[in-house]
């Protein structure tokens, strides 16, 4: 059995009440509510898996009769990828990137998840075909690379619905200094136990007409 109390519910702090039942189990015909006001109303907090359910009874009377109790259901949900939104997902992209540039693979893989891929157009023989690569080449290199692979992004554009995100970010790559390459990089992201994880790179590459984000 839970008794009602008087202490502010922090949890609850959304739902305006006064008093607060901190647990489950209860029988309401057992529980002493002489004490309370016309205006009180009663929480009763259970938590769960996927977050706090929460009964509010508010307690009214009428002509001195037995007090009536209104149930109203809530839930109150635990922080998702929602919450964090475009900056998580931006700082996990950033990072990817920090990563390359002072070529630590580790840091790059942090971000990465276990199954992560390159989806490319390949157009080295016959027709252009779409294929996928895994990342584990590349993230070597980057250990290699002695600092030399500088991919800056910019005005970057991050959507999230949930626990999905995608990040279209332009880029303008450089080696040894000098401008290689730019391009747009297409970067899909979910969101599981450990933060954000990127699952997918695709990029778009030319040579001509590349600005010069870090040298702006």
């Amino acid at each position: 059995m839970c008794i009602p109390t008087r202490e502010d519910p922090d949890p609850l702090r959304s739902f305006g009440g006064v008093i607060a039942a901190r647990d489950v189990g209860y029988d309401l015909r057992s529980i002493d509510m002489s004490y309370l006001t016309d205006r009180d109303d009663v929480f009763f907090h259970r938590g769960l898996p996927n977050g706090h359910e929460v009964t509010k009874m508010k307690r009214m009377r009428s002509g001195g009769a037995i007090p009536v109790l209104l149930m109203v259901l809530a839930t109150v949900a635990p922080p998702t990828a929602s919450a964090q939104d475009e900056v998580g997902a931006r700082a996990a992209v950033e990072r990817l990137f920090e990563g390359m540039r002072t070529a630590d693979p580790d840091l790059v893989r942090s971000v990465l998840a276990a199954d992560a891929r390159f989806a490319l157009l390949d157009q080295r023989e016959g027709p252009r075909t779409v294929r996928t690569q895994p990342v584990d080449g590349w993230v070597g290199a980057i250990g290699t690379s002695g600092g030399s692979w500088n991919e800056q992004i910019y005005d970057l554009d991050v959507k999230v619905d949930g626990m999905m995100a995608s990040i279209w970010a332009p880029y303008t790559f450089y080696l040894n200094g000098e401008i290689s390459h730019c391009g747009i990089n297409s970067i899909e992201l979910l969101f599981d136990a450990g933060g954000w994880k990127i699952t997918q790179i695709s990029d778009t590459r030319r040579a001509d007409d590349c600005p010069d984000p870090h040298g702006a």
